[in-house]
C-alpha cells in the first residue's frame, strides 16, 4: 500500500529532476495532507478505543494493566509508523533511510510543515490517553507503576524516536502524568 507508493515516488524523484518540483508540490498540498492526517487520526483513535474496550469499564486491575500494555505495544508503534509514513509520502526528502536513528538528525533539520502534519496526525490522542490513565489510576493508584515503566521503556526505543518530536512530546506528557499519579 503506502510503502509501495512512497518507494515509487522516491524512484520518480531520482529519475526526473524536472518532475521533482511538480511532484513535491503535488504531495505537499496542505488540504490533501490534512485530510490524510485526519483520516489516519480517526483510525488511531479507534485503535485506542479498542485497547480501552478490553477493560469493559470494570475495575479489574489485570484487565486495565493488559489494556495499557496493548496500548503501548500496539497503538503507540502505529502512531510512530504513521508519522514516518507522513514523512515519506508528503516530505520525501525528510524520510530517513533504514537504520538511521531519529536522534542522529538535528532539530534544525526538521521541517515545520512535517512537524505540523505529525501533530495533526496525533491530535486528540493525548487527551484520550490521559483520560484512560486518569480513570485507571482512580481505580488503583499502584497501576501507575507498570504503566509508567511501559511508557518509559517504549519512550527510550528507537521506534519512538523515529516518531519525531510530536510523538516524543506525547510520551513525555504521558510519563509526567503517570509520575504525578504515582506521587499522589
Amino acid at each position: 500500500g503506502l510503502e509501495v507508493y512512497a518507494e515509487l515516488v522516491a524512484v520518480l524523484l531520482k529519475l526526473d529532476p524536472e518532475a521533482t518540483t511538480a511532484l513535491r508540490e503535488a504531495l505537499a498540498v496542505k488540504p490533501l495532507r490534512r485530510k490524510y492526517c485526519t483520516d489516519v487520526n480517526m483510525l488511531l483513535h479507534r485503535e485506542l478505543l479498542g485497547a480501552y474496550a478490553a477493560v469493559g469499564g470494570g475495575p479489574d486491575m489485570s484487565l486495565i494493566e493488559d489494556a495499557y500494555a496493548r496500548l503501548v505495544a500496539t497503538v503507540v508503534p502505529l502512531m510512530a509508523l504513521e508519522v514516518q509514513r507522513v514523512a515519506v509520502l508528503f516530505f520525501p526528502t525528510e524520510a530517513r533511510p533504514a537504520g538511521v536513528e531519529a536522534r542522529e538528525q538535528s532539530s534544525e533539520e526538521e521541517n515545520p510543515e512535517s512537524t505540523e502534519a505529525a501533530e495533526q496526525l496525533l491530535s486528540g490522542l493525548q487527551d484520550d490517553m490521559f483520560n484512560f490513565v486518569d480513570w485507571a489510576t482512580r481505580q488503583d493508584e499502584m497501576l501507575s507503576v507498570p504503566m509508567l515503566i511501559g511508557t518509559e521503556q517504549w519512550q527510550g526505543s528507537e521506534q519512538a524516536n523515529a516518531g519525531g518530536r510530536p510523538l516524543q512530546a506525547l510520551l513525555t506528557s504521558l510519563q509526567t502524568r503517570l509520575t504525578l499519579c504515582f506521587n499522589r
